[in-house]
């Protein structure tokens, strides 16, 4: 198969960074409400997988109502422009299963958990660079495509992969040729990630999402329409052994994509909020 190289596209992508950073340095920051201060952000999603088929691969169970996916952010102030972002994945499958021996039907209930890929990164106006440490567990666990399922954006926090993320997110005042309200808002989100995998076959991923918003914003309230797109080239490397030692090298491309509804209100430092899209969740952040 032929080889593609990728760093022309990094190359693209970096000029593009280049020539709209300034721009959105100055921008509202995307997706949720930035505050200058400490943020705590706890964020619970019931992804839509309770026929265990996710991204077209069927698992042998049937996960159960109590099955979630947790992430638990953090955004400290360093100085005046810059700021450390943290965040700690967690998900856990209940689910029912059989296993058909000797032509009878046998069921059981099961419970699977796992930690996510956490996630730290730097953030200053509207750029954000981070890394995720393969921590995951993700062989023989039902818990981490409960994970991938809760939230497109954010799937290589339960992948088995090192990830490096980085975004820029903008805000437009204008839809074409015209002029938003005020209280409107429209936001783009967009980076690149690039992900290694260590153990099996050293493979290398390359994913560029990509986030839109358009929404109602006041002081107090939000209300917002998104859509989330990720589209992934893998790179596997395979070793194998003829007269000479070669490597094999497979690609394989596919793109991913959700929409949904947010809506969050403001009582003081609190602001919770509600996401419905292929997964239902539930936020609060917690400004000081």
């Amino acid at each position: 198969m032929p080889r593609i190289s990728f760093r022309p596209i990094m190359a693209t992508l970096i000029v593009i960074v280049v020539l709209i950073l300034p721009a959105a340095l100055a921008a509202q920051s995307f997706w949720l409400e930035r505050s200058p201060g400490k943020t705590f952000l706890l964020e619970i999603f019931k992804p839509n997988i309770s026929s265990g088929v996710y991204n077209g691969v069927r698992y042998p169970v049937d996960y159960s109502f109590e099955t979630f996916a947790l992430f638990l952010s953090l955004r400290w102030p360093m100085g005046s422009k810059y700021f450390l972002v943290a965040e700690l994945p967690f998900a856990h499958a209940a689910f029912d299963t059989k296993i058909d021996r000797a032509f009878s039907f046998y069921r059981f209930n099961g419970h699977s958990n796992t930690i996510g890929n956490p996630y730290l990164g730097l953030e200053r106006g509207s750029f954000e660079i981070g890394l995720r440490l393969p921590l995951a567990k993700t062989d023989n666990n039902y818990a981490a495509p409960v994970g991938m399922a809760a939230d497109v954006d954010r799937r290589e926090a339960f992948e088995s992969y090192a990830a490096l993320r980085a975004t820029v997110n903008y805000q437009a005042k204008r839809l074409f040729f015209w002029k938003l309200p005020q209280s409107w808002a429209l936001r783009y989100r967009f980076g690149a990630i690039i992900l290694r995998n260590f153990d099996h076959f050293r493979d290398n991923y390359f994913a560029f999402p990509l986030n839109f918003q358009i929404g109602y914003q006041t002081a107090r309230i939000q209300l917002g329409i998104n859509n989330a797109s990720w589209i992934g080239a893998l790179r596997q490397y395979r070793d194998r052994i003829q007269s000479s030692f070669t490597r094999d090298s497979d690609f394989t491309i596919h793109a991913e994509g959700e929409g949904g509804f947010t809506a969050s209100i403001k009582f003081g430092n609190l602001r919770p909020g509600l996401y419905i899209g292929s997964s239902f969740g539930l936020n609060l952040n917690i400004q000081r």
